[in-house]
């Protein structure tokens, strides 16, 4: 998964409204968490980043038409 509760985001149920909101001002109070998130996101989707994945899809596409 690339969301990780509590290391690169905060899961939150479905409808949970109040939950939500409670996350969110928690994030505005505390930025070193904030900061933290921010931070672990930022380096988990550099890893989904063209060019990252684009050479192991060429890889695959090129094995499966030979």
């Amino acid at each position: 998964e690339i969301l990780s509760n509590e290391q690169t985001g905060i899961l939150v149920e479905a409808g949970m409204i109040n939950q939500m909101i409670g996350n969110i001002v928690e994030l505005l109070n505390n930025q070193e968490k904030s900061c933290r998130l921010a931070y672990n996101a930022f380096n988990e989707v550099r890893k989904y980043d063209w060019n990252n994945v684009g050479p192991e899809y060429i890889s695959l596409y090129t094995s499966l038409l030979q």
